[in-house]
């Protein structure tokens, strides 16, 4: 069939075919053209189609909102289809719909790759089944069938004591994670004392707007959850609760429930919990929440004591230490090669200490803070989660597989 002609309008003055933001790549110039003849007489307008993976970087960047990534990965093993599927869902906006195309019909790789919330399409010789997974997710509501759509990765990033600075690493992480890698990224504040995230984000006229003892767990949707959030910027928010005494049992769940109804509007969730609340966030469903855990920590011995009776609790689940130096050298008896030595960890992060960093940040803004050690040193979790590499670099690492 003549693609040139299907992409034409009729009349005398012929017209250029209306594109559409989805993206095809794969490397069978016939398997495109089959592609984009189904999107033609659908009227779903003209899709982009490349050939290698290298080019989804480009498109997934060039451009904001839902649109649909199609992957042929046919002639992929099924450990390289993970691979490829399972870092599309990490780091591509949470707004790309992933669609798979595969030979391989194993119901056993079908679910895992609809649980990582790409669809797959078995290869029968046709593209109408794929076409028709294009228009399901074209539709306005709930997608048909039992897909399940793709939901934000979450974050534990937990104190071992008060004052380690628990917020301001929070409050980066979401900096990077939007600002910098340009993925949607909300920020859960657990904190039931001083709150002070709102500070380090630069939110004006913060509104924290209930008690948590307030909510039911049956009267929260999306929409009412939606209602709760503070802008941070056009990739992150923020989401918060007010907190008395009597809300002992209810704080972190209502934050939990809240978060977790909004999960497919962002691609990271961060919970920042201070270490007075671990037990709330500690449910039975504790280590299948999170994707990744950070215990903060400050070389004091406190801190060292404090920690060693969380990772007790921790109870073997894996975690990273990160060592923030928020205070001088010397009011610490410990330095940061001690701390790191009684920790017997290689892989910790360490943030030096920079003075008028809080103070600084608070000012004005996370544009104090791009030239400070900060952001660099927690780049290293963006680079790992994201995919990209903040400074020195900017490569999605799936593309090299």
């Amino acid at each position: 069939m003549n693609l040139s002609s299907i992409f034409k309008s009729g009349g005398a003055e012929k017209k250029e075919a209306s594109q559409c933001l989805d993206l095809v790549v794969s490397p069978d110039s016939e398997l495109r053209d089959r592609v984009m003849e189904g999107y033609a007489i659908e009227g779903f307008g003209q899709p982009k189609v490349e050939s290698s993976l290298e080019a989804v970087r480009d498109w997934a960047e060039s451009e904001y909102g839902a649109r649909t990534l199609i992957l042929d990965l046919r002639y992929a093993d099924p450990e390289q289809l993970k691979g490829v599927v399972e870092a599309q869902t990490t780091q591509l906006d949470v707004q790309i719909s992933v669609i798979i195309l595969g030979e391989s019909d194993s119901i056993k790789l079908k679910n895992w790759v609809e649980a990582q919330g790409a669809r797959y399409v078995l290869w029968e010789g046709n593209v109408n089944a794929l076409i028709h997974n294009v228009g399901d997710l074209r539709r306005p509501g709930p997608a048909t069938g039992s897909y399940k759509a793709r939901t934000a990765k979450r974050i534990l990033v937990l104190g071992s004591k008060g004052g380690v600075g628990v917020s301001c690493v929070s409050s980066a992480l979401v900096h990077l994670f939007s600002a910098k890698a340009g993925l949607p990224t909300l920020l859960v504040d657990h904190d039931n004392g001083a709150v002070s995230s709102d500070l380090y984000l630069g939110i004006e006229g913060l509104k924290i707007r209930q008690n948590s003892s307030d909510l039911s767990h049956k009267e929260i949707d999306a929409s009412i959850a939606r209602t709760y959030l503070n802008r941070v910027n056009d990739r992150a928010d923020c989401l918060m609760l007010e907190s008395v005494n009597n809300c002992v049992g209810f704080h972190a769940p209502n934050l939990l429930e809240l978060s977790r109804q909004l999960a497919q509007d962002y691609n990271f969730i961060i919970d920042s919990v201070p270490s007075t609340l671990f037990d709330e966030v500690n449910d039975p469903g504790f280590a299948e929440r999170y994707h990744r855990i950070y215990v903060v920590l400050d070389p004091s011995v406190s801190s060292l004591r404090a920690y060693n009776q969380l990772k007790s609790k921790l109870d073997k689940i894996p975690h990273r230490v990160v060592i923030n130096q928020s205070r001088p050298n010397g009011d610490y008896a410990l330095t940061m090669a001690d701390a790191l030595d009684k920790l017997k960890m290689e892989s910790a992060i360490s943030l030096g200490y920079e003075a008028g960093l809080e103070k600084g940040l608070i000012q004005k803004g996370h544009s104090f803070i791009e030239s400070k050690k900060l952001l660099r040193g927690l780049a290293t979790i963006v680079d790992e989660l994201a995919g990209k590499r903040i400074y020195g670099g900017g490569r999605l690492r799936w593309l090299s597989r």
